[in-house]
């Protein structure tokens, strides 16, 4: 396991962010030839938007037109060739009103976690689901039971071994999240899907190359649609 950290800074053209980005992001990430989106299994990547601004209706109203996207990967060669891919972006839109050129591509380093224990703060929403598909929060009795159940089945696809891991929150947050997918649309005739997960900084004890795994891959199922990026707290 080889990963690699991107960081991405971008210029808009408007200080504007539409409020359904994630989409929007996919969309960039999925013109990009290194079949990131292909199949219908767990993505091995995570990304996080970090922008200055507050919602207005349905736009994010920014301070100034910038903004930076962090990608994680669980391999290094599919992110260096995501850089390459992104260097090359001039004018992309992220709505009617609003596009984006990369200004820079920063290639990070990913900490290595050697210890069996390390603390996690969240960057974006992480989304835990059950077996039927709804919404875990850490309050629920079978939280960690769900946890290790989502993430074995995750990491089993992907090709890498996965022991379960003990959780302990410092603090956490419920987050309800707007998104959009074309195939919901097509499927419920609805523009809106509502995602529910939670932010917050948690410390998980288990073995180091599972840590390492949750780190570069992100957490929670939906990482290649803007969820569950973490960061060593």
């Amino acid at each position: 396991m080889d990963g690699l950290r991107l960081k991405v800074r971008l210029e808009l053209s408007k200080p504007e962010i539409p409020l359904l980005f994630r989409n929007r992001f996919m969309s960039l990430l999925k013109s990009c030839s290194c079949g990131l989106y292909e199949g219908r299994k767990p993505r091995p990547f995570s990304f996080f938007l970090s922008f200055d601004g507050r919602l207005e209706g349905s736009t994010f109203k920014l301070k100034k037109p910038f903004a930076t996207l962090y990608m994680s990967f669980l391999y290094r060669e599919l992110a260096l060739k995501v850089a390459g891919f992104l260097n090359e972006v001039e004018n992309f839109p992220l709505d009617r009103r609003v596009s984006l050129r990369v200004i820079s591509v920063e290639k990070q380093k990913s900490e290595s976690i050697k210890s069996p224990d390390v603390v996690f703060k969240t960057l974006s929403p992480v989304i835990i689901e059950s077996k039927e598909d709804k919404p875990v929060l850490p309050y629920c009795k079978d939280f960690q039971e769900e946890f290790n159940r989502l993430h074995e089945g995750i990491f089993r696809e992907l090709g890498f071994d996965y022991s379960p891991v003990e959780l302990d929150f410092d603090y956490w947050k419920k987050a309800v999240i707007k998104h959009t997918l074309r195939g919901f649309r097509q499927s419920a005739g609805k523009s809106l899907m509502f995602m529910t997960g939670f932010l917050g900084r948690f410390r998980v004890r288990g073995e180091p190359e599972v840590l390492n795994l949750l780190y570069l891959k992100g957490i929670g199922v939906r990482t290649g649609e803007g969820f569950g990026f973490v960061d060593i707290a």
